[in-house]
């Protein structure tokens, strides 16, 4: 792409997009005073450099139109990875997909819709803002901000707000509104309105409106307004006005407002809290007859078979 080096004749290109309303012609001459006439505000015109630095900004619809122009370098003024510009020639004005290979085309930059993706190797800490992916290798610790992808082989992960922790075997842990995912086990962790889902050997946790889910010899728990589910082995608990499942030999608790469900032969039995002497916050297997009992966990607070 063109520099910016003082008295260049080399053509600077841009990219903007838009939706219904705006005033970008389909093609030939276009000049700023035409685009802006009529819009009170036209800070709220986006004209991005190519590299587009602000890939956000942009739309990515597909009833959305990008716009590729090329601007005079006289023309043509730069700041912060946004552009402002007297008159310009547009080169392409169409959906954002044809957009996209219009310029890979012709060797432009196309920009991506993709936060950025770090990679760090084996045995090391990668860290990211709110928009990015974090990938980490064997005993690996990848974290990231809002709205990121966190990923391990072997090890920890941790997203923000809205993000997904991933780890094939390891403690992995999602905030608010994410998703916590393990492979074989041992520890998934989600957020308030979190999914927590934990294979074989672990435990699954989920926060308030989550729901809670792992396999065998596991253990499920989940918060106020959850579901947890529990494999053939595990006990399940859930929060207030939750729900609580187990497969055949396992266990079920939950809150003041729960239901309690546990597999027995080719049946579901079904108890809720509040009825039938069935307590709050109090674990209970079936016994032969098909009869909730209450009993003790297995587990202790760590997870782990007493």
């Amino acid at each position: 792409m063109a520099t910016d080096t003082p008295g260049s004749s080399v053509k600077r290109y841009a990219l903007t997009s838009y939706c219904a309303g705006w005033h970008w012609p389909a093609a030939g001459s276009v000049e700023w005073r035409d685009v802006t006439n009529g819009i009170p505000d036209a800070s709220q015109i986006k004209i991005h450099t190519l590299p587009c630095q602000h890939p956000g900004w942009l739309h990515w619809q597909s009833h959305a139109n990008w716009v590729v122009l090329e601007i005079e370098p006289s023309d043509y003024e730069e700041s912060e990875g946004f552009v402002r510009f007297r008159k310009a020639r547009i080169l392409f004005n169409g959906p954002p997909q044809e957009g996209h290979a219009f310029l890979s085309s012709r060797n432009m930059p196309a920009p991506s819709s993709l936060p950025q993706i770090t990679i760090g190797r084996d045995w090391e800490t990668v860290a990211l803002g709110e928009d990015g992916y974090a990938i980490a290798g064997w005993d690996g610790n990848a974290s990231v901000g809002k709205y990121g992808i966190a990923y391990t082989s072997n090890g920890l992960a941790s997203a923000g707000d809205n993000g997904v922790a991933i780890s094939v075997f390891g403690e992995v842990n999602a905030a608010n509104f994410g998703c916590a995912w393990t492979r074989y086990g041992r520890v998934a962790i989600a957020g308030g309105r979190g999914v927590a889902w934990t294979e074989e050997f672990g435990r699954s946790e989920a926060g308030g409106c989550g729901v809670a889910i792992t396999d065998d010899c596991g253990r499920a728990t989940s918060g106020n307004f959850g579901v947890a589910v529990a494999g053939c082995h595990g006990e399940a608990k859930a929060g207030n006005c939750g729900v609580a499942f187990a497969r055949n030999g396992g266990m079920a608790g939950a809150g003041g407002a729960g239901i309690l469900l546990i597999r027995w032969k080719d049946e579901i039995k079904v108890a809720r809290v509040g009825e039938g002497g069935i307590k709050p916050n109090t674990m209970y297997r079936l016994d032969d007859e098909g009869n909730f009992v209450e009993c003790e966990s297995e587990f202790d607070d760590e997870g782990d078979r007493k």
